[in-house]
């Protein structure tokens, strides 16, 4: 009887000492309010423990990561809220698909003595709305830095073609697709000869969120234009304002402008006031490179004129010694274009199509001579952004070098100096007189003209830099004519189709 009383009370004792040995264990874990036991582990889900079993229960902890999300008693809720979730997040969109729970969340089985509170139904309702699932879909890696998740793969094929084509004429990137060859320009213009994508596209199969999955055509499209930015941003045309200027204002080129309002065809259009422009800035995820040619003639203009004082002339007699005139060059740059801004620009080859002749004037004693030279166009590697018929009102044609829209302007013709000041519409301009009845009015300068009243020009000469001063949304010089007093088209006299 001693040896069986010692037995028990040994395991009486060993039992004690193992629940003191679980209390002990707990350390600052174990806290007591109210006379009920709870573990503090900073689950999302707090929960009590309500008491003790006499046999240890399974129990199921739930992570996400490394944050404790709660302590489960019936495995049979995660199976039912991954169906829930399917039917209410993923079956419209992706039926007949499966669901898998996050790659991050974590469900680790575990043998307690501890009765836990049971809040099954909410750690449920929490993995339920955040959506804590995945489900198959591709992954599209764009460079080094981009991942974006797709339903459909041909769908992200299909955006970015039609993506691509808003860059480059239609017709070149069919024959491109087709492996045409797109044969180089012999005669003045321009034309599209390659489009290529900057980054490296890889795509593979994956799962993901619903949230973070573009599930149609549409939302591809316009990831790729916008990147992530969903919301768009509209500003109101004003009176005088052109493509060009309209753009620049809002950071945006005049070819970005018309890509993203189906509205505009053109870059040289007429735009009305008050009508409504998309201006959100145009920022794809990816780098579209265009290149194209361009075929330019381009005059060589004649050397200043030669005077020689000939004392065996009359006064006020003029002889022409020299007939002066014009050279052309040809020329062939190659653009780059990237996302619709021209970046660079190389000139691939060029070509004196006719030499450009000074031409030899005598003059007797105090003759006067205007010059009757063909016409210079005011800058150099000159576009019109804006003619004569841009916009009703219009007084002249806007024109400005399209490599450096900051760059020098230069004297039409012959002439003297009539006006050099300050208009608020024109900003600061200088008026020339070119003889014949004819007087040009230079517009938007940088700055005041170092020209003064009365002062002789010859053609070519610096009279200016090209600026935006005044009303003007972008640099460029305006140039109008009066004929006798009349306004006129400056293009009847200038070679404007030089500028085209």
């Amino acid at each position: 009887m001693n040896r069986q009383y010692k037995k028990s009370m040994l395991v009486f004792a060993a039992l004690i000492l193992a629940v003191a040995l679980a209390y002990f264990n707990l350390g600052n874990n174990r806290t007591t309010a109210n006379n009920v036991d709870y573990l503090d582990e900073n689950a999302v889900v707090h929960q009590n423990i309500v008491g003790m079993y006499d046999e240890p229960v399974e129990v199921i902890k739930v992570y996400y990561g490394e944050q404790l999300i709660g302590v489960i008693k019936e495995p049979q809720i995660i199976e039912d809220t991954r169906k829930r979730a399917y039917v209410n997040y993923y079956q419209e969109n992706f039926p007949n698909s499966t669901i898998v729970y996050d790659e991050d969340i974590f469900f680790y089985k575990e043998k307690t003595y501890y009765e836990y509170e049971d809040k099954d139904y909410d750690i449920a309702y929490y993995l339920y709305a955040n959506d804590m699932f995945l489900v198959d879909c591709y992954r599209v890696e764009i460079g080094d830095d981009t991942v974006i998740y797709v339903k459909e793969l041909e769908d992200f094929r299909e955006a970015l073609r039609n993506v691509s084509k808003l860059f480059i004429n239609e017709d070149v990137f069919v024959k491109l697709e087709n492996n045409e060859k797109i044969v180089s320009l012999t005669a003045v213009g321009e034309q599209d000869v390659n489009i290529y994508i900057e980054e490296k596209i890889r795509a593979t199969n994956d799962k993901a969120k619903a949230s973070d999955i573009y599930t149609s055509y549409d939302e591809i499209v316009n990831y790729l234009s916008f990147g992530k930015n969903n919301d768009l941003e509209y500003a109101t045309v004003r009176k005088y304002d052109t493509i060009s200027g309209f753009a620049l204002r809002y950071g945006l080129t005049a070819e970005q402008l018309v890509l993203i309002n189906p509205s505009l065809t053109s870059v040289n259009q007429a735009i009305a006031e008050g009508m409504e422009l998309n201006i959100t800035y145009f920022k794809p995820p990816l780098h579209i490179i265009v290149e194209k040619e361009r075929f330019a003639e381009e005059v060589i203009y004649a050397p200043d004129t030669r005077f020689i004082n000939d004392s065996s002339l009359a006064a006020g007699e003029v002889v022409v010694e020299t007939d002066g005139q014009n050279g052309l060059r040809e020329t062939l740059y190659k653009e780059i274009y990237v996302n619709g801004k021209r970046t660079s620009y190389t000139t691939v080859s060029t070509r004196i199509a006719k030499q450009a002749i000074q031409k030899v004037v005598r003059l007797g004693a105090m003759a006067i001579y205007y010059g009757d030279n063909e016409w210079h166009l005011p800058v150099d590697n000159p576009k019109i952004i804006c003619d004569f018929y841009c916009y009703a009102g219009h007084t002249g044609i806007d024109i400005q070098n399209r490599y450096q829209p900051y760059s020098n302007a230069y004297a039409c013709a012959d002439g003297i100096v009539i006006q050099n000041s300050w208009w608020n519409d024109a900003g600061w301009f200088v008026t020339l007189d070119h003889g014949d009845g004819v007087n040009m009015l230079y517009c938007h300068f940088r700055s005041r003209s170092p020209l003064v009243v009365g002062q002789r020009v010859v053609q070519g000469q610096f009279i200016g830099y090209v600026g935006m001063t005044g009303h003007a949304t972008a640099p460029h010089v305006h140039v109008q004519i009066t004929i006798n007093g009349v306004r006129a088209d400056p293009c009847t006299l200038l070679p404007c189709d030089l500028a085209r």
